[in-house]
């Protein structure tokens, strides 16, 4: 810090320097400034018309600008005009350097954004008394706004390292088994209390039925989290039913159309998440990337001991496809889907549906399984049926012999083939009951 100024109290000390403006049309009064302001130790920016100092204007940012009232072609007054229209520039103090000023000049020069007059010849103390307030000042605007930047990064390091801890806690529970029904209750788990006070997860209507409807709540009287899981009704084209029921199994509805029921349809159908509440719900079309917005007012309901007031409806898709939808709801808490809730709950679903996926695939492959155990058992039983007969004819045959030796070795042929089939049927009943690799 130059010696002869004084830094603020609360301030860091700093040896940046800032710029200062000083527009005349006179070198010998830019020279005499450039004396008295050099003990500040600040950035001296010299110019010589208005038209020049807008140029600078654009270039750099100034702590204060020192402007002659009278010049040539455009005057101070004119120049300061410019300079207030400009956004960056609007609040830029302006100091009027005029060797003489009545009411009506004064009032002018104040009205396009001076801050202050000084008399010409000037006096150095007063001129550097003055200046030295201004760059003081814009030092301290500068301190607050790197402040406030530091926070603003320091808050966002902690919003992405606690949405990183959440979505790697996600990703553990959510892949920690591949049963469709663990993965929508850890899916609610994880929704519920840390993204809504209330969550539930349903599955498209062209899926099968391989697992349970999901359900989370916050209590409102005691703020417990509480789970409700039952049978999964496949959401199809007129059903509404889509919460749990008096005794916290199967599903029923209490939320009337047009709220989450037809919403949750929308989502299934078209992939689009969808926002309800009290406001605007905003919805991304799938042909472009603009955010469409219509209004769906969700009326207050009340469920579960407390009133829904807004909700959100992701899809969980995987390979192109939309498996199912997880909704999330706020009840009377102060909360609100802010967007980085928004943009957890999207990563979550996203993650959710390739668990999903994962699962539904495994689901699927026992089930075929399953299917083809089933057949060879019946396959095992049928062919058995006809080769018990065959072989007590064969052993009839062998009590009785006819002395001719073609009937003999047809006889012969016949059991050998018997038993070899025999055995055939039941290498494959123990191929079906141990699912040995070579199945």
């Amino acid at each position: 810090m130059p010696r002869g100024v004084e830094q603020p109290r609360g301030a860091e000390q700093s040896d940046e320097k800032t710029n200062i403006l000083i527009v005349d049309d006179m070198p010998e009064k830019l020279l005499v400034y450039q004396t008295v302001l050099e003990e500040l130790g600040q950035n001296l920016v010299t110019v010589q018309s208005g038209v020049e100092a807008l140029r600078q204007i654009l270039k750099l940012d100034f702590a204060v600008i020192l402007l002659d009232v009278n010049m040539p072609d455009m005057d101070g007054l004119e120049t300061a005009q410019f300079i207030r229209q400009r956004k960056r520039s609007a609040h830029t103090p302006i100091i009027f350097l005029t060797a003489f000023a009545d009411e009506m000049r004064t009032a002018k020069g104040y009205a396009h954004g001076a801050v202050d007059y000084i008399m010409t010849p000037v006096v150095p103390d007063i001129l550097r008394a003055k200046v030295r307030v201004f760059v003081e000042l814009y030092r301290m605007r500068r301190q607050v706004a790197r402040q406030a930047e530091e926070q603003a990064k320091r808050a966002a390091a902690e919003e992405a390292a606690r949405r990183s801890a959440f979505l790697a806690e996600a990703s553990r529970a959510l892949t920690s088994s591949l049963d469709v029904a663990a993965i929508l209750r850890a899916l609610t788990r994880l929704a519920v209390p840390s993204l809504a006070d209330v969550g539930f997860t349903v599955l498209s209507h062209d899926l099968a039925e391989p697992g349970h409807a999901e359900w989370a709540w916050v209590q409102p009287d005691s703020e417990e989290v509480l789970l409700a899981g039952g049978p999964l009704r496949v959401l199809g084209p007129r059903t509404s039913d889509l919460g749990p029921d008096e005794n916290g199994s199967g599903v029923s509805s209490d939320l009337p159309d047009p709220c989450f029921p037809a919403a949750v349809q929308r989502v299934l159908a078209t992939g689009n998440p969808e926002y309800l509440g009290t406001r605007k719900m905003v919805r991304e079309d799938s042909d472009s990337s603009s955010l469409a917005t219509d209004y769906y007012p969700l009326t207050t309901v009340d469920w579960m001991g407390f009133s829904l007031k807004a909700g959100l409806v992701l899809p969980l898709t995987a390979r192109g496809k939309t498996l199912g939808a997880l909704v999330l709801a706020l009840g009377p808490s102060d909360r609100s889907l802010g967007p980085d809730d928004v943009a957890m709950a999207s990563d979550l679903a996203g993650r959710a549906g390739i668990a999903l996926d994962n699962a539904l695939l495994v689901w699927d492959i026992q089930e075929n399984d399953r299917r083809k155990n089933e057949f060879l058992a019946m396959l095992a039983h049928e062919l058995r049926n006809p080769l018990a007969p065959v072989r007590t004819a064969v052993e009839v045959l062998r009590m009785r012999d006819t002395g001719v030796p073609e009937l003999n070795w047809a006889r012969d042929v016949i059991g050998r083939q018997v038993t070899h089939l025999a055995r055939l049927v039941d290498d494959l009943s123990t191929c079906r009951a141990s699912r040995a690799a070579r199945c």
